[in-house]
């Protein structure tokens, strides 16, 4: 996992979840566009999966507002949402 900062995210169209995020800090690509798939709180930890250019991943924020990301690329958004889950389960 990578760590990094929520600094800014910044919807386009609430209605169907487009969004696009970029760092002040610089320590994010800017993901144009991305489609958020799933954002709920899981003990604390928030688990968001989302599909970009690249493909479907997961990143889990910590309630300090640190980013953490595994860098793997996954088939669906339900695949990334299942790893996500397990990933926030190893950490309980």
């Amino acid at each position: 996992m990578t760590v990094g900062y929520l600094a800014h995210i910044n919807f386009d169209n609430a209605q169907s979840h487009n969004c696009s995020v970029q760092s002040q800090l610089g320590w994010h690509k800017l993901l144009n566009p991305a489609r958020i798939h799933l954002i709920v709180s899981i003990q604390g930890l928030t688990l968001v999966t989302y599909t970009d250019r690249h493909g479907c991943h997961f990143e889990v924020i910590d309630s300090k507002g640190v980013v953490h990301r595994n860098g793997r690329t996954f088939a669906s958004p339900q695949m990334a949402e299942e790893e996500g889950r397990k990933w926030v389960k190893s950490v309980e």
